[in-house]
């Protein structure tokens, strides 16, 4: 609301409370005129204020929900990292599994490679007496197999045979060496 002068300092003042009633009207002009222009920058301040700020809150929650994807495949990628390192674990278990078996494996065949090499130096250590399964000591009475025999090796006692005992073989199953291999009727 502007202030005018009262009529009586017009009256005896004359001209100068005019003038001073002028000066103040045009001084409340352009301050209102002032105050206008700077209410209007200052609205199209905060408009632009306003406008940066839902700006910033629409990226913001653009942000929120990537991170929130963004975590939520690094727990799915955390999961099959786990799985895959439980496979790995299980692979290498079987592995190493493998590998020990193998040796095993290797150690029983060297074993039994070693055995059948024995065997073999063994059977040709040995004298066969024929088709019989079992021979008597006359020693001790006792019926050793050959099988057995063939296993004891060398160590086992030399039985001796007779002449008669050769002379009682049929002509022919006669070896070599008692008279000549089987003859012809």
């Amino acid at each position: 609301m502007m202030r005018t002068a009262p009529p009586v300092l017009i009256l005896h003042a004359g001209g100068y409370g005019l003038f001073q009633w002028r000066q103040r009207l045009h001084r409340g002009l352009v301050g209102g005129l002032r105050m206008k222009m700077e209410e209007s920058a200052l609205r199209k301040r905060l408009e632009e204020v306003e406008a940066q700020f839902l700006q910033q809150k629409v990226w913001r929650e653009n942000a929120d929900v990537k991170v929130h994807e963004l975590l939520e495949e690094n727990s799915k990628l955390r999961a099959k990292l786990q799985v895959s390192e439980e496979v790995a674990a299980k692979a290498v278990d079987d592995f190493q599994y493998i590998m020990r078996h193998n040796k095993f494996l290797d150690a029983e065949l060297r074993k039994l490679k070693r055995e059948m090499h024995t065997r073999k130096r063994g059977r040709n250590k040995t004298v066969s007496d024929g088709p019989s399964d079992s021979i008597e000591s006359e020693s001790d009475g006792e019926i050793r197999s050959l099988k057995e025999i063939r296993r004891i090796g060398v160590s086992a006692p030399r039985i001796p045979i007779k002449r008669s005992d050769v002379d009682a073989v049929p002509p022919a199953y006669r070896s070599e060496s008692s008279g000549g291999g089987p003859r012809d009727e």
